[in-house]
């Protein structure tokens, strides 16, 4: 459809725009959800959801919870999915209102179709956000979602990895997202950094503790939400056919696995 010249262009305000989005009311559990729904329609057989601490350097950010001093929350979202095989596609998933082209649309059996939007959701927990994502035989493409960015400079924009300022290419989870598709085939990984909701949580408080509560929480709502994915559903499909889809959920590794949590107790052993 062509552009229409009617009508006035409103003022665009970046800025206050990603400060709304950071306002959302997402937990992270559910924004921890809502990324797993990509990776189960990108073919994924495992997701591992990993939350650590890291040293986010002395550089001054345009935003300061979560973003300066060590011991600052992060987590990597995982998987060994198909992957995102061009820099133009990177950009569309990290774009506000990008729908799927007409010779590609939502297939009827794919959650991607019943989400928020990986920008949305992820930008209620963290002020950083890069998707790193690399196809069968090919390498490793970021792009990078800067609230530091975009109030820097303000404009609403993305970041190429040679864009990139130094501290941001320096810290323990931006260089465990490259090694860990490095060592895969294919997948993809989204790093949130700079967790304000994270952090104001925690606030003075004992991290150990908070540490333990967020994967009792986690472990418990992924449990429930995919539990028919844990254990491998069968997706009836309008034609008749039957869609198969299995996944691993893991939390910190291979040795952490999610168990599914069935609200309605149907395995056998619980009868």
């Amino acid at each position: 459809m062509a552009a229409s010249n009617f009508g006035t262009k409103p003022e665009s305000y970046p800025v206050r725009i990603i400060e709304g989005l950071h306002g959302g009311d997402y937990t992270f559990e559910q924004v921890a959800a809502d990324l797993i729904d990509n990776s189960i329609d990108a073919n994924a057989t495992f997701v591992d959801v990993i939350i650590d601490k890291q040293d986010m350097g002395n550089e001054m950010k345009k935003y300061t919870t979560g973003m300066q001093g060590p011991d600052k929350m992060f987590c990597i979202v995982l998987d060994d999915g198909e992957g995102i095989a061009s820099e133009k596609r990177l950009i569309q998933v990290m774009s506000r209102g990008v729908t799927r082209p007409e010779d590609n649309p939502y297939k009827e059996h794919e959650l991607g179709s019943f989400g928020v939007g990986l920008k949305e959701s992820s930008l209620s927990q963290a002020y950083e956000v890069t998707i790193f994502s690399k196809v069968e035989g090919g390498k490793v493409n970021l792009i990078r979602l800067s609230s530091h960015a975009i109030k820097k400079h303000e404009a609403d924009i993305l970041l190429r990895r040679s864009e990139l300022e130094p501290w941001m290419e320096t810290t323990p989870g931006f260089k465990n997202c490259l090694e860990y598709l490095q060592e895969q085939e294919k997948g993809t990984a989204v790093l949130l950094e700079g967790m304000h909701k994270m952090e104001l949580e925690i606030g003075n408080g004992d991290r150990e503790v908070w540490e333990t509560a967020i994967e009792t929480r986690v472990r418990n709502y992924l449990g429930l939400v995919f539990h028919k994915y844990i254990d491998g559903a069968k997706i009836p499909l309008s034609d008749g056919r039957v869609k198969e889809k299995k996944i691993k959920l893991l939390y910190g590794g291979p040795r952490n696995v999610i168990k599914p949590l069935d609200p309605f107790c149907q395995d056998p052993k619980w009868k």
